[in-house]
């Protein structure tokens, strides 16, 4: 699928599909990010070294920066490897660089992960294939296990 003559082959991707699969990452990173606030909790009345109505505020604040960094590690480390973050693997998508139908970089996409979090700062969407975002399309005859 990667080269410059696959950009005839890849089919681009339907509302809805992209839509479960934003949703699916949403749900991973929103968990991962409460298994981050849980332990923290957990560490810190472990001891009752800390009273819990602390513990708690400590614990929320602890939500924010891991739901970033994993948001950060899944969409730029993780779809650089393996062309997908969770959602889009699940739901049979892959990402490519507008230009040329490639696979995107790493820094290609740590460029496109600020770009969109840019956006969503000023409430502007990011849109696919354009402005230096990668372009959602259908994984061609690809099988699961070569990702």
């Amino acid at each position: 699928m990667n080269g410059v003559d696959s950009r005839q082959r890849v089919r681009p991707a339907g509302h809805l599909r992209r839509g479960v699969a934003l949703v699916l990452d949403l749900v991973l990173h929103a968990l991962v990010g409460a298994v981050v606030g849980v332990v923290v909790y957990i560490v810190q009345t472990a001891g009752q070294s800390v009273p819990p109505n602390v513990a708690e505020g400590t614990a929320g604040f602890a939500v924010i920066p891991a739901w970033l960094v994993f948001s950060f590690v899944h969409r730029t480390a993780i779809q650089a490897r393996f062309h997908a973050t969770f959602g889009k693997w699940m739901t049979g998508l892959c990402v490519v660089r507008p230009e040329d139908g490639t696979w995107p970089s790493f820094g290609y996409l740590v460029k496109a992960w600020f770009r969109s979090a840019g956006a969503a700062l000023q409430s502007d969407t990011a849109t696919d294939g354009e402005d230096g975002m990668p372009a959602v399309v259908r994984r061609q005859s690809e099988s699961f296990d070569t990702l």
